[in-house]
């Protein structure tokens, strides 16, 4: 039953996002843009959670240079070419 729920969610979805992103390209990129946007803070891979007296606060900092980050910042640079040569590749 999860399944076949699962199945029937993920066509009618991708259904329905066809028709959205035929019909409204730019409101819908702009949308999704906008969700990106807002989860960076989430996904953040550099922060810490500081415990202060029963109250936790993230905090987020740069981090030091070492081969994690060369990796985290070369597949970053990776998925911005990717959708440029996408968008690029699109126009044409």
């Amino acid at each position: 039953m999860f399944t076949l729920g699962s199945i029937t969610g993920l066509v009618s979805l991708s259904k329905i996002l066809g028709y959205l992103l035929s019909k409204f390209n730019q409101l819908c990129n702009s949308i999704i843009f906008g969700f990106i946007i807002g989860s960076l803070g989430v996904i953040w891979p550099w922060k810490s959670t500081l415990s202060i007296e029963n109250e936790y606060k993230i905090v987020r900092y740069l981090p030091e240079i070492n081969y994690e980050t060369f990796y985290a910042i070369l597949f970053i640079c990776t998925g911005i070419a990717i959708v440029i040569f996408l968008s690029s590749y699109e126009k044409k």
